[in-house]
């Protein structure tokens, strides 16, 4: 179901490289598996609301929106993962996904498929077009752990994320396709609310007060304008080091990044964005039709999309 291992790239370059052979190993470190059957085991409460995204796919900003919506405007924080912690890597930077949280529904993001996800929670479900996820994925791992030139889109997509992830046991990683296919299969059940980033993008107030009203809050208009304004890309870019990644740098410097690096999860608008090749886009199609399409019904993502238009509360 997954692109077989590559042997050669596109050009004359023989994947992986060694800059990529450095970064997987890396990967294989970030998360502790000594912490997965905790991760799987954590048991929400009946009121929480879990943010879930494939990661790149919007879950800084409606993790931003959802707080600023409980609170009316907090932002006495180090970093957003301290008021939503991120499941899978709370216990490995000191955060007890079981403390009591600053304010009512809790908070929790995560990206895991639907199958190993916590049950028994409310859950926002985001949705991006794999491509753009996935170049934004590249662009964040790249200001991190590697310089572009070092490792290409295209050699970081097809080596990464489109190759068999490690044994469930020991990895949290969910392939783009899966995430998908497992979540959209819930899309109608009644503790579930499905967003579209680039909707959210196109119409954030709309977005807003459908995720205020299914937190149970209270339709206050000056705390929904708050929120918006508040998880805006201007607002965190400049609040950037509340919206940097800096408790999981810190916690995982052991495992090498670049001295200047950026991890940063909110880049200008204008930021670079590299473009697929012709080769990577067919592969992501070739899931999509293969793993996609039977669950949903949707040729591309595109048509998912268009017929699934973000209608005012």
């Amino acid at each position: 179901m997954r692109l077989e291992t590559k042997e050669q790239s596109p050009g004359t370059e023989v994947w992986p490289t060694p800059s990529m052979k450095r970064f997987l190993e890396i990967l294989k470190k970030l998360y502790d598996p000594e912490n997965y059957d905790k991760i799987l085991a954590y048991q929400p409460q009946q009121s929480e609301v879990f943010i879930a995204t494939f990661g790149k796919s919007g879950t800084t900003l409606i993790s931003q929106m959802c707080h600023q919506l409980r609170t009316g405007g907090h932002m006495d924080f180090q970093e957003i993962s301290e008021m939503v912690p991120f499941l899978e890597l709370a216990y490995d930077v000191g955060i007890d996904p079981n403390r009591e949280q600053i304010a009512e529904p809790r908070l929790t993001k995560t990206h895991l498929d639907h199958d190993r996800c916590p049950k028994g929670a409310r859950y926002i479900v985001v949705l991006r077009d794999p491509a753009m996820a996935l170049v934004s994925y590249y662009n964040f791992k790249a200001g991190w752990f590697f310089r572009p030139e070092e490792i290409s889109v295209d050699e970081y997509v097809q080596t990464v994320h489109l190759k068999e992830p490690e044994p469930a046991t020991q990895s949290c990683f969910c392939p783009v396709h899966k995430f998908f296919e497992s979540w959209w299969h819930h899309r109608n059940d009644p503790d579930y609310l499905f967003l579209f980033y680039e909707h959210i993008l196109a119409d954030p107030e709309t977005a807003a007060r459908k995720v205020n009203k299914f937190m149970g809050l209270d339709d206050d208009e000056e705390r929904i304008q708050n929120a918006v304004r508040m998880s805006s890309r201007e607002y965190m870019l400049e609040h950037g080091d509340q919206f940097d990644e800096g408790l999981t740098r810190k916690a995982k410097a052991h495992l090498g990044s670049l001295p200047n690096g950026n991890s940063s999860k909110v880049l200008p608008k204008n930021f670079p964005k590299p473009k697929l090749s012709a080769e990577t886009l067919a592969e992501l199609d070739r899931l999509w039709k293969l793993i996609v399409q039977p669950t949903a019904g949707y040729a591309t993502y595109d048509d998912m999309l268009k017929d699934n238009p973000m209608c005012p509360s």
